[in-house]
């Protein structure tokens, strides 16, 4: 064996130890954090017919694609939250392959290695790759299509990099609304490759760019539908707080969002110097890699582009209205660990030591984004542990001590999808909603998650413990431990005969007069 082969199979041998440690990290305590009420909403769609998963989704904040594949997911491999998790998580190490893949090619075989180091380790990529949710499947698609356009504009030519580019962004487009500012990344660079005075390159009005996307277009006819009529009822679903989250932007939004794709929280006083460290480092690296790209097609143009334009042209919207939140733009944030190492190899070459510090110091950064995001301590999206919110506890022992004549009251409604999920449906399963009191309207809009409650509102929705039908001999009433079950309302008639703390969950059992 020559000195060439060798070193081609210790290459190999250190992307696929990268690669493990990749699934290492997000395969660990994957089960640790409770269904939360998005999770159960994916399963309880996923579990429906693809033409209802293309109805509810059509009123609901997300488009089907990721809906879809769970579906075919559920069908093979079950509902554990384990199963239903799996899919992010092997979409999260397919795209860390992906992206060393991509740095080797554009840059080097050092600067891949320490791109598949830092992305593997990277917590925003890890915290949704452990989530039964769409984010992780986007970033692939998108980073997928980001590879594609490199790889066509390189060899124009080659027709089929076009047509995986139209393929992968008609996925991402399925899968998350927010990928158009992925889209709009790819056409700001093919923009600048035409006005570039060196380069001059017409991809951009070319006959088969026009036609890839002429593809993209003609896809999405289908879904369009959908997505006006969501958009003329966008009233009905603002009203379900189905956008609540979303944010407005301010000075300091930005260096917010990098520290946590980083460290998954920004608890760094904004006064001090090191809030502004890791936000300008990662500026002035951008800015160099633009400054001294010498490739044909400025790949690391792309690259940067990818990274900011989405969060940047995000945040501008946000000044004007609430549309901002870290996780519609987690594919951006993909591009992040990737500046860093070509630009920490870049630095090597004449400064060893402070590359080696500041890729150590990086690193670090993210371990304890990673201790956050496994202790369920971090600020980017909803994460709670199942030793917490012991909710299989709770279904278990009602599953063993239930009668007949029972029913089952979640006491409030972000964890009523949950009790669905360990219910395992929603048979039996009612949720307390005591505004049903107040007016004679009690049937929600049918957008934003409560499309799914929408044709059986009536049969899974109770006001008091009072108007319970005849049949009800006992409830068991679960609740957050211990302040909501001292809001119940109701007379007194029913006699609470067990009450069974669950970490911070409280349930409860009445028994009918």
């Amino acid at each position: 064996m020559n000195d060439f082969a060798r070193d081609k199979i210790g290459c190999y041998a250190v992307w696929l130890l990268i690669i493990v440690m990749a699934a290492a990290v997000r395969f660990y305590a994957i089960t640790e954090p409770y269904v939360w009420h998005d999770e159960a909403f994916s399963v309880w769609i996923s579990s429906l017919s693809p033409e209802a998963i293309w109805f509810h989704t059509g009123r609901d904040v997300h488009p089907p694609l990721y809906y879809l594949v769970l579906h075919g997911w559920i069908e093979l491999f079950g509902k554990t939250a384990f199963s239903i998790r799996t899919p992010s998580a092997i979409a999260g190490v397919a795209t860390v392959a992906l992206c060393i893949v991509m740095v080797r090619k554009w840059v080097s075989y050092r600067a891949s290695i320490m791109a598949g180091v830092l992305l593997a380790l990277f917590p925003m990529l890890v915290r949704f790759s452990q989530e039964a949710r769409m984010y992780a499947l986007e970033t692939l698609f998108i980073t997928g299509a980001t590879f594609a356009l490199a790889c066509w504009v390189e060899r124009s030519e080659r027709y089929r990099y076009g047509v995986l580019y139209a393929v992968l962004m008609i996925a991402a487009l399925y899968t998350h609304y927010y990928a158009i500012l992925a889209a709009l990344a790819h056409w700001l660079y093919l923009v600048i490759l035409r006005l570039h005075p060196s380069i001059r390159a017409g991809y951009v009005t070319s006959l088969p760019w026009w036609c890839f996307n002429l593809m993209i277009v003609v896809a999405y006819v289908p879904w369009l539908f959908s997505l006006v009529d969501l958009l003329v009822n966008y009233s009905k679903l603002k009203a379900t707080g189905a956008t609540t989250w979303m944010y407005m932007g301010n000075t300091y939004t930005l260096p917010d969002t990098v520290w946590r794709f980083f460290m998954l929280k920004s608890d760094v006083a904004v006064f001090t110097p090191v809030y502004w460290v890791l936000p300008i480092t990662l500026v002035l690296i951008a800015g160099c890699l633009l400054v001294v790209d010498r490739t044909q097609y400025k790949l690391a143009t792309l690259l940067v582009l990818f990274s900011f334009v989405p969060m940047f042209v995000l945040f501008v919207v946000s000044l004007i209205m609430p549309a901002f939140y870290e996780r519609y733009v987690m594919f951006s944030a993909v591009g992040l660990p990737l500046i860093l190492a070509i630009g920490l190899v870049g630095m090597h070459r004449e400064y060893r030591v402070v590359s080696a510090v500041l890729f150590v110091a990086v690193v670090c950064v993210e371990l304890f984004g990673l201790k956050l995001n496994y202790s369920q301590k971090g600020q980017v999206g909803y994460s709670e542990s199942i030793h917490e919110f012991r909710f299989p506890e709770v279904f278990d022992y009602i599953s063993r001590h239930r009668q007949e004549g029972d029913i089952v009251v979640v006491g409030a409604g972000h964890y009523y999808f949950s009790g669905v999920f360990y219910n395992g449906g929603d048979s039996g399963l009612y949720l307390y909603w005591p505004s049903l009191n107040k007016n004679g309207s009690t049937r929600p809009s049918g957008y934003g998650a409560g499309t799914l409650m929408y044709d059986t509102w009536d049969d899974h929705t109770i006001s008091d413990l009072d108007s319970m039908p005849s049949s009800v001999k006992r409830v068991w009433w679960l609740s957050v431990a211990p302040s909501e079950i001292h809001r119940i309302q109701y007379s007194g008639q029913w006699r609470e005969v067990e009450a069974r703390p669950a970490g911070k969950l409280d349930l409860r059992l009445y028994q009918a007069p």
